[in-house]
């Protein structure tokens, strides 16, 4: 039903500000500054006003178009912030699918807080936003309301008319028009038209995917299966959490990261392990790990989550399998994961897990799970077991997880009691997922962190007295490229290679791995899928 009320001018000035400021001031993980975004418009919210305005002046003001204009607007603020996060985290654009990744959102944000803290969290999140809708809903009815208004509708839409008409005149004069943001809800129309289209083309998504898990399989078939050169040795995959090549590139992290790599490759040496270094690349970037870890041990690209799914139900032997069936004890160690994995149990082959309640860390909160040193340290004890068949360990770091706000203490005794392990961190950071890329702190804690994990992957290493192969690569790189001080975008990851058993680590540098950890300047990098097919081939026999 129409409504016809005089609003005073400073009402409807307030509440297209309001408007204006809702949607251009800048999301907290977007580096833009306040100032620079408010001076960009949304062609969203000018075209939701101007076909508000336009229903408005013609019919009268209703409630309906006011609530339409107000959930358009939530919805393109949504795709914005969708927008930005991905490509700021991922280095890649949005796609439809990426909605699915709103349950690690909620884990990000939630995952360490206990049952209280988080409804109290999800209620006041609930509160916050039925304030936003309320206050955009008053402010579309205020400025409908008004337009209805004759006079007042025509200034509003000569208003509205103003910024793209000045990008036309700008450009006809040659001089730089006043910038503005472009418009979500078109993107995002794109992106649907996108996702239809695949699912329409011929030859299921699907399908597409089988095709190239089959294609992969007939590849691994056709090499040697047994690994035999092995035979007896302890093999450790070990993922370091957004360890890539980004930081080496920079003047202060570069030369603080090669100095620590100098000194762990001479205790190394000292304990008797060889090593080489050489660049790999996944196909990911900045985030959802498990996708990288897939890829390395199943020998094939993974590039998505679809992917990811269809490679579970699928028949293909991933290392660990391999490994088991040859008579290796597989275990994987992940103090992120909150909960027992069971359909990964069955598809990897894994005999034993030691995620989060087996790890039984009782400490203070270190973010994504528990210290990796004590991780390290509750895997030391399966590692010195006696009488014990040969070792397959997949070994996930966790603290160097963005958002890189805790940095633990390291210890020099491995063997102390757990219980002296459940101290505070060294350093805690005022630094969470909805601010870390903002923060000038970032780069630093980055550092620390991967540092701090660094220290205690190779302090365990060269605990190790049994013959062991030890491959160490970065997952991704770190979701804060576009940050750091010469941004860099590369998806390589460093692969270190450690043995105490000289004939391993021969082969490696014949296939172009530096000696030593220290990673080259330049070199070829090589596809994580492709380092499956490579151990099959030469260890196998």
């Amino acid at each position: 039903m129409a409504e016809s009320r005089t609003v005073p001018v400073w009402r409807w000035l307030l509440a297209l500000g309001c408007l204006h400021v809702a949607t251009a001031w800048p999301m907290a993980w977007e580096p833009e500054p306040a100032g620079r975004a408010l001076r960009q418009p949304a062609a969203d919210l000018l075209g939701l006003l101007a076909v508000g305005v336009a229903v408005a002046a013609r019919r009268g003001f209703g409630r309906g178009i006011a609530w339409a204009c107000t959930l358009g607007l939530l919805l393109a603020a949504a795709a914005r912030a969708a927008y930005a996060a991905i490509q700021l985290g991922f280095d890649r654009p949005f796609r439809l699918d990426d909605v699915e990744l709103i349950d690690d959102l909620t884990y990000l944000l939630l995952h360490d807080l206990a049952t209280a803290p988080r409804v109290g969290w999800l209620t006041l999140a609930g509160l916050l936003l039925l304030g936003l809708v309320v206050a955009l809903r008053w402010s579309f009815g205020t400025v409908l309301r008004a337009a209805a208004q004759p006079r007042i509708g025509a200034i509003v839409l000569l208003l509205l008319a103003v910024w793209p008409m000045q990008r036309m005149l700008a450009a006809s004069a040659g001089l730089t028009p006043w910038a503005w943001r472009g418009s979500a809800l078109l993107a995002l129309v794109g992106h649907v038209q996108a996702w239809v289209g695949e699912r329409l083309a011929p030859g299921t998504i699907a399908q597409r995917i089988d095709t190239a898990i089959g294609q992969a399989e007939a590849t691994l078939a056709a090499l040697p299966q047994d690994l035999g050169k092995l035979r007896g040795t302890d093999v450790f995959v070990v993922f370091a959490e957004s360890y890539g090549r980004a930081p080496f590139r920079q003047p202060v992290l570069g030369e603080r990261l090669g100095e620590l790599l100098r000194a762990e490759d001479a205790r190394l040496a000292a304990a008797g392990f060889g090593s080489a270094t050489r660049w790999v690349r996944p196909s990911i970037y900045g985030g959802a790990s498990w996708l990288a870890h897939m890829q390395m041990l199943c020998g094939m690209p993974v590039p998505d989550q679809r992917t990811w799914e269809r490679l579970l139900l699928s028949s293909l032997r991933p290392l660990p399998a391999r490994l088991a069936a040859a008579g290796w004890r597989c275990l994987t160690v992940q103090g992120g994961m909150p909960t027992p994995w069971p359909e990964g149990a069955r598809f990897f082959g894994f005999h034993d897990e030691l995620f989060r309640p087996q790890l039984a860390f009782l400490g203070p909160d270190h973010g994504w799970g528990p210290p990796d040193q004590y991780s390290l340290r509750v895997l030391l004890e399966r590692v010195a077991a006696a009488d014990r068949p040969p070792l397959f360990v997949e070994f996930v770091t966790a603290t160097a997880h963005a958002p890189f706000t805790f940095v633990p203490r390291l210890f020099d005794d491995w063997r102390a009691p757990r219980e002296q392990w459940f101290v505070p961190p060294a350093t805690t950071r005022p630094l969470g997922p909805m601010n870390f890329l903002r923060h000038p702190e970032v780069v630093s804690a980055y550092l620390e962190t991967t540092e701090y994990t660094l220290r205690a992957v190779f302090g365990f290493v060269a605990l190790l007295t049994r013959p062991s192969l030890v491959l160490i690569v970065g997952d991704h790189q770190p979701p804060i490229g576009a940050v750091m001080p010469v941004p860099d975008h590369t998806r390589d990851v460093p692969l270190h290679v450690l043995s105490n058993r000289a004939d391993l680590i021969l082969p490696f540098v014949r296939s172009g791995c530096a000696p030593g950890l220290l990673p080259p300047d330049t070199g070829d990098w090589l596809p994580t899928d492709r380092l499956l097919p490579w151990l099959l081939t030469t260890f196998g026999g």
